[in-house]
Order: structure tokens, then sequence, then C-alpha cells
């Protein structure tokens, strides 16, 4: 409230929350003849810390992880001999952390209220983690084999976003 020369007038400055956090649920779909061929897509979740910059700039840590079952082993093991009566299992773990900055666009938002629709648009970096693990049981003539491997990348994510303002 601000007063001036005996003259009282209300003023409401919007407040924005500054820290935030989120648990978002995802559906992973892996591509390539590979590792698309030897496991199957599965869930993710994602833990994002948001700090709210300035009105209009959002930075967000993100924490992806996902988990994908084994449904082929011949794409992986290609070396191994796997038969008809081959059994087999293993996983995929995919952990991705990454920073993002992005810039919103608070349509229709004044003093006096908050936009329920906020718009964004962001770019972001971070490493991408994969651990890839499988056994094979009678493999023809070589009996169980077992194969593992880890594999980092560098990820670049640009986007387009859609915020909506439950409270």
């Amino acid at each position: 409230i601000k007063a001036r020369k005996k003259r009282f007038k209300t003023r409401y400055k919007m407040q924005e929350r500054t820290l935030g956090f989120a648990l978002q649920p995802a559906f992973a779909m892996l591509q390539g003849s590979v590792v698309g061929g030897a496991f199957d897509n599965g869930f993710a979740f994602t833990a994002r810390f948001i700090a709210q910059v300035s009105p209009a700039n959002q930075i967000f840590l993100d924490i992806g992880y996902s988990r994908h079952d084994m449904k082929n082993p011949r794409p992986m093991f290609f070396r191994t001999a796997v038969t008809e009566n081959s059994g087999f299992s293993g996983q995929l773990e995919i952990i991705n952390p990454a920073i993002f900055a992005a810039f919103t666009f608070p349509v229709g938002a004044t003093a006096r209220s908050k936009p329920m629709f906020i718009p964004k648009t962001y770019v972001g970096m971070g490493p991408m983690y994969t651990t890839a693990e499988g056994r094979v049981t009678n493999s023809g003539s070589k009996g169980t084999v077992t194969g593992h491997g880890t594999q980092p990348f560098l990820q670049f994510t640009p986007g387009l976003g859609m915020d909506v303002r439950t409270l």
C-alpha cells in the first residue's frame, strides 16, 4: 500500500514464485536399429528444480531417469549365436541431468491478475549417461554370455513449452 499527500492508493504487485519443484512423468521412446531393436520403450520421470530470475526468465535443472527392459538380444550381442533355446535378460538405464534457460511470455498478466497460460521457449544442455547390461543363456556353444557397457553423451535440447497455472 502506498500513501502520498493524505491520499491512500492501493497497488498490488504481482507476486511470482521464485523457487519451485516439479515431478514430471514421461514415456521414453527409444530410436535406432540397435538400441530401439534391443530394448523396450518405457516410462520415465524427471525431477525439475525451477528458479525464477526475473518476471520473464527462468532457469531450471532437470534430472531425468528411465529404465528399459531388453526385448531382443540380437542387436546388442551381434557376435553371439542367439538360438531359439536361448533365454535372455537385461536392461538399459538412462540418467540425463540438464540445465535450461527459459524465456516466458505471460499472456494477459496485469498488476492485479496472474496469467493462466504461460508459453515459453527454452534451450538446455547437459550430459546423458546410459548403462546397458544383458545376459544370454544357452548361447550356442558358448553357454552363457554377459555384456555391459556405459556410454556418455552430451545433449542439447531446444524447445517450446506451455505452463498452466492452477492456483
